[in-house]
């Protein structure tokens, strides 16, 4: 029986792996070890194989400009639960949908499927899974507005809050060097963004100026408080850490609760309007509208 079904995962067009307890690969179908780019024997740790394929251009496709802060993301999320299922890209263009189950014993089964064929459009399982891995600067615009335009009217996503994020003013300088800076600290907002949201929330860049919605399904006035609150910590404390010639810098934010029936044009008009109300108060602080 056991040779049977070794065979029939063998032979199976789901990409099949198993990590042990230390994450160093122990098994690999022949679709997973196609998909990565990886010998018949190789057998490296999770870490080793994102290093290696990356570099070699091979593997996963992973939307950033910063792979050492894509990673320390991703190392965070992963073994985090003891199930996890997110939608990746392949550098082939395929889409995946992967799962992974944590055992007791530290062992991870990871199984993936192949999307590419079906009509599911490209992140359209975001909203009820954990893609979690792209960097929220490189999100769609009109990906982020579909997010909430398709939660507004599902009862399980119900109560529901959305805020808006922005970084305040940064210090002047030379025209190059604030450039440089403000760049820098767009790539950390992002990183924190991602690290602080639930499984469930969506989140992405709204427009030009670097405003970013943060959808949290599920999260009355209280707990969606206490997410953008923790958040806005920990960008202070991260921005105060970031070297550079003029370290520091804050965030602000707006948080509305939505209303049954509203429509995401409003949603927005309210959030909008509670971040202008932060900023204008002096930034470094969050401003909710519950009404």
């Amino acid at each position: 029986m056991s040779d049977v079904l070794l065979q029939l995962q063998q032979d199976s067009p789901l990409l099949v792996a198993v990590f042990d307890a230390g994450d160093v690969l122990r098994h690999a179908n022949a679709a997973y070890r196609q998909a990565y780019a990886l010998e018949p024997e190789a057998c490296p740790s999770w870490t080793e194989q994102m290093h290696s394929r990356h570099q070699a251009g091979l593997g996963q496709l992973i939307h950033t400009d910063d792979f050492e802060a894509w990673l320390a993301l991703a190392l965070a999320r992963r073994r985090s639960q003891p199930y996890r299922a997110f939608e990746l890209e392949l550098v082939d263009g395929r889409r995946i949908w992967m799962t992974e189950t944590l055992h007791a014993s530290g062992w991870l089964l990871c199984v993936g499927s192949d999307l590419s064929g079906l009509r599911v459009p490209a992140g359209s399982l975001a909203g009820r899974a954990d893609d979690g891995l792209r960097v929220p600067e490189l999100t769609d615009p009109r990906s982020t507005l579909q997010a909430l335009q398709r939660l507004l009217p599902l009862d399980e996503a119900w109560p529901l809050s959305v805020a808006m994020l922005a970084l305040d003013a940064g210090p002047a300088g030379e025209a190059q060097e604030a450039a440089e800076l403000a760049q820098a600290r767009q790539r950390e907002f992002g990183r924190h963004l991602q690290a602080c949201i639930r499984r469930e929330d969506a989140c992405g860049r709204l427009n030009e100026q670097h405003h970013y919605l943060l959808i949290l399904p599920n999260a009355g006035p209280g707990q969606a408080r206490a997410i953008v609150e923790r958040l806005l910590t920990r960008m202070r404390y991260a921005l105060a850490k970031q070297a550079g010639p003029a370290p520091g810098g804050s965030c602000s934010a707006g948080l509305v609760q939505a209303n049954w029936g509203e429509s995401a044009e409003t949603v927005l008009q309210r959030v909008a309007h509670a971040l202008e109300l932060a900023r204008a108060a002096g930034g470094d602080q969050l401003v909710a509208d519950e009404a």
